[in-house]
């Protein structure tokens, strides 16, 4: 299968993740209560959630430490369009949690061995990927159609930010990184279906 349509693939899988979790409720999924209701900005926890694993250390999260430049965490933010934002956030030791600007999300990925072996795994393509970026103090989100990546190392924060239709059309080295943490997005997905 072409990575195009794998990227597409993915991209509506993301498209009806959002529809679900906005149209479902879930004990461990974050709601919206109801389609119709906006949440108010005070009210909403989409910051407040994505900021908590830029101010953690590993050891907070409790990861031991290394000597070695390792990531430790991985986050991929994917500018929806318009005001929207998906937030993937995985760690290494198997945890992964998708947050919405919306207000909704899933929580709880790491008790699903499939969706705990796939965080693992996007946060291990890390290694190859985070000398490529530049280092950051500052976490903004991407622009509209784009997909911004932070990786978490123990000695610093890097960051890089793609369109994604560069992706899409397989002209970009982001493309199989992108890729992993779809893969992501589908175990987060499918925990919600087995519930």
């Amino acid at each position: 299968m072409k990575m195009t349509y794998v990227i597409i693939f993915g991209l509506v899988i993301v498209g009806g993740l959002i529809y679900y979790l906005t149209t479902r409720k879930n004990p461990e999924t974050i709601d919206n209560q109801s389609t119709q209701q906006t949440i108010k900005p005070e009210d909403n926890p989409y910051l407040g959630l994505r900021g908590q694993i830029f101010e953690a250390t590993p050891e907070q999260i409790g990861l031991t430490s290394t000597t070695d430049e390792k990531p430790y965490a991985i986050v991929m933010d994917m500018g929806m369009g318009g005001d929207g934002t998906a937030t993937l956030v995985s760690i290494v030791d198997g945890n992964a949690s998708m947050y919405l600007s919306s207000g909704g999300g899933i929580i709880g990925g790491y008790g699903h061995e499939n969706c705990r072996k796939a965080a693992i795994d996007f946060v291990n393509m890390g290694q190859n990927y985070f000398t490529k970026m530049v280092p950051v103090d500052s976490f903004p989100l991407p622009k509209a159609d784009n997909v911004r990546f932070y990786i978490l190392t123990n000695k610093g924060k890097y960051s890089i930010e793609e369109e994604i239709e560069k992706i899409e059309n397989d002209k970009s080295d982001w493309g199989q990184l992108f890729y992993e943490g779809n893969k992501v997005i589908t175990e987060l997905r499918l925990t919600t279906e087995q519930k």
